[in-house]
């Protein structure tokens, strides 16, 4: 499941002060994952974890950023207009969705 805004939020750029830019931010919530803990083990949980990182990190652009921000949620910081924000999350969550993990 994902969660996300979009809007001009400030932007520090190192030497040229605040500007504001369009930054997108969207929350991932792992369905589930506490089953994988309690019937598979930390270990296969954190195979999950590495999994899901590598599968969102594979459809960031280069200026994007993925933050662990919690257990199981994860958050991505994209520079994206409303509607490329919709899109670009939708496929990071089907890129999430197609993983196959072999541990679980």
């Amino acid at each position: 499941m994902a969660f996300g805004i979009a809007a001009p939020l400030p932007y520090e750029v190192i030497g040229h002060g605040l500007l504001f830019v369009d930054i997108a931010i969207a929350m991932y919530d792992l369905d589930k994952f506490k089953c994988i803990n309690d019937m598979y083990g930390h270990s296969a949980g954190d195979e999950a974890l590495v999994a899901v990182s590598e599968a969102v990190r594979s459809r960031l652009c280069e200026d994007e950023i993925l933050v662990r921000w919690g257990g199981e949620e994860f958050i991505v910081i994209m520079k994206q207009n409303e509607r490329r924000f919709e899109e670009h999350a939708q496929e990071i969550r089907e890129a999430v969705g197609q993983l196959q993990l072999e541990t679980v």
